[in-house]
This record gives structure tokens, C-alpha cells and sequence, in this order.
């Protein structure tokens, strides 16, 4: 019999061929929930959900916001209100999938990613897959950030405004 983490990833990877993204990102939740550490196929499985869901939404405010911008010009005052308020829903929507995301990594992945393979890859998670309205890139030098007395390359740190808490990570 499977177990309950065979189960859910088992449901998201269904969900994945039925193109169900946002029910793919309630199991792989769940999954992450059941704490240590994800494999290479959860954390990948994990990815796709929340890429997929975050993309959806941001190829729809685009598509929106440019049908905002032509009815602007036309100067149809009550279409554009109409479309404000659609684009506002979908921006709602997309920070909701945003704030989720990073509380799961948060709460559950990074604390318990046991291998710098994991940690770099929930990291880079933080980075791309939120939009640019939601994490402000600062670059510090090496010795403002880290603790660690190994060269790097380049340490670069993310303020996440609502968290208000610095994401930081290294690049090789």
C-alpha cells in the first residue's frame, strides 16, 4: 500500500497531465507538509505547480493590462474601470499564489532542506518565481550578508517587502 507522500505526489502528477496546476500545488502542499526533505522529483513536481500557476496568471495580467492600455486610448472611461478592477483581481490573485509559495518555503522546505543542493534550489525558487513587484534584487558585497568565511563570487540578497525579511543566497 502506498504511503501518504506516494499518494499525493502520485495525485500531483496527475493533476500535471491534466494540466490541473492549482489542484498540482494543493498536493505537492500537502506533500511538503509532511515534513523532511522533498525529493528531486517533489521539489521538481513543486516547481512546475507553482511556475505553472504564477505563469497563468501573469500571461493573463499582461493580456489585461494591455487591453486596459488600448481602451485608455480610445478614452472609454467606463470600459477602462471595468478592466482596472479585473486587473486587480488578477494582481489579488497572483500575490495570494506569491505569498503562499513563500510561506511554504519558509515554513516547511527551507528549514527542512538538509542538502546545499535543496537550500540553493528553494532559493532560486524565491527568485524567480515571483514577479518584480513582489521582491526588489539588492546586491551586497560578500562580507555584509554572509556568515561564511569562503570566497564567493557574488552573494545576492532579496528583501521580500511584505515578509519584510531578507532572502539571501550564493551564486559559484
Amino acid at each position: 500500500m502506498a504511503t501518504e507522500r506516494e499518494s499525493k505526489t502520485f495525485l500531483a502528477r496527475l493533476c500535471e497531465q491534466a494540466e490541473r496546476y492549482d489542484e498540482m500545488v494543493t498536493y505537492m502542499k500537502e506533500v511538503a507538509k509532511l515534513g523532511g526533505e522533498l525529493t528531486v522529483d517533489e521539489r521538481n513536481l513543486l516547481s512546475v505547480a507553482y511556475k505553472n500557476v504564477v505563469g497563468t496568471r501573469r500571461a493573463s495580467w499582461r493580456i489585461i493590462s494591455s487591453i486596459e492600455q488600448k481602451e485608455e486610448s480610445k478614452g472609454s472611461d467606463k470600459h477602462v474601470s471595468t478592466i482596472k478592477d479585473y486587473r486587480n483581481k488578477i494582481e489579488t490573485e497572483l500575490e495570494k499564489v506569491c505569498q503562499d509559495v513563500l510561506d511554504v518555503l519558509d515554513d516547511f522546505l527551507i528549514p527542512n532542506a538538509a542538502t546545499g543542493e535543496s537550500k540553493v534550489f528553494y532559493h532560486k525558487m524565491c527568485v524567480f518565481i515571483f514577479p518584480a513587484s513582489s521582491l526588489r534584487p539588492l546586491v551586497f558585497p560578500p562580507f555584509l550578508c554572509s556568515r561564511s568565511t569562503t570566497p564567493i563570487s557574488l552573494h545576492a540578497c532579496f528583501f521580500h517587502r511584505k515578509k519584510k525579511k531578507m532572502h539571501s543566497f550564493f551564486f559559484f
